[in-house]
């Protein structure tokens, strides 16, 4: 349920060489919270990109945070975050980019995908909780007005204590194959009031808007790539290879060994099919040292 709140957008403008990015949040992520997808901003070099010269494959990363993930906006729904996505992108002159969704953030490049078909040179849905068959009993249940707020509050509130531990992020990091980094800022995170409140307001959406989309994904004409653990318990794999049969001429990647949590858990792989996404020349591995 929890692992929602990593619902992260980014958009990618792979249509504008030469322009050089120095910072090291090259996937359109905020630079101040790239450790919510368990990338450390001083270790870029795990997706095999050399962190001085991020503008090796040519592409330019627009950054902002989601409505609710931040401080500024108010948490609001797919169509309410779509509508965010193109105002960036209309304040930063971008006409077209490849978008990139995990979970929430899925569904909403898809929407967006779907509703402005002009914006969106390419797609790539990582986890993409996009369609009814994604959602479980547990996902209605939080979108119920108040008991959503409450239980946000009290699973999320609880997950953020623990995290505060140190001992208890060592053995997660451990057995999960995370960053400790990336729980201890997830901690914080979850910790705060507005992290419940936008996690009940976006589980609502998907309850009230997940139809609407339904209806709009067979019209989805960007090239679009999913990737999808087989562990997930969050999404079911069942719900994304449904979700891949009714985009047209979707590409669907099962990877056998993970769960939901995919770009910190197969960063290597999430980089590689953005970079085939964008139509760009993956960098060479390093060689390496024996």
């Amino acid at each position: 349920m929890c692992e929602r709140l990593d619902g992260s957008l980014a958009a990618i403008v792979a249509d504008r060489p030469g322009w050089g990015d120095r910072r090291t949040d090259r996937l359109g992520w905020d630079d101040r919270r790239t450790d919510r997808l368990g990338w450390d901003d001083r270790r870029t070099d795990r997706l095999g990109w050399d962190d001085r010269r991020t503008d090796r494959l040519g592409w330019d990363d627009r950054r902002a945070d989601r409505p609710g993930s931040g401080h500024r906006e108010a948490p609001t729904g797919l169509d309410g975050n779509a509508r965010a996505a193109l105002r960036t992108l209309d304040a930063r002159g971008v006409g077209r980019a490849v978008l990139v969704g995990h979970s929430f953030g899925g569904a909403v490049a898809a929407w967006l995908a779907a509703t402005h078909p002009q914006r969106v040179s390419a797609l790539v849905l990582l986890a993409p909780a996009a369609n009814l068959q994604s959602l479980s009993a547990a996902d209605r249940l939080l979108a119920l007005p108040l008991v959503g707020e409450c239980l946000s509050a009290l699973v999320l509130g609880g997950v953020g204590l623990g995290l505060a531990s140190g001992g208890v992020r060592r053995r997660l990091a451990s057995a999960r194959g995370v960053d400790s980094a990336y729980l201890a800022a997830a901690g914080r995170a979850v910790r705060r009031p507005s992290a419940w409140l936008a996690n009940a307001c976006e589980q609502r959406a998907l309850v009230a808007e997940l139809p609407a989309l339904e209806r709009m994904l067979p019209s989805i004409r960007a090239p679009t790539t999913i990737l999808a653990g087989a562990r997930d318990r969050i999404v079911p794999p069942a719900a994304v290879r449904s979700l891949a049969a009714v985009i047209p001429g979707a590409r669907l990647e099962i990877l056998p060994r993970a769960g939901h949590l995919l770009p910190q858990r197969e960063p290597a792989i999430v980089a590689a099919a953005i970079a085939d996404a964008a139509g760009a020349r993956r960098p060479e591995a390093p060689p390496s040292g024996g």
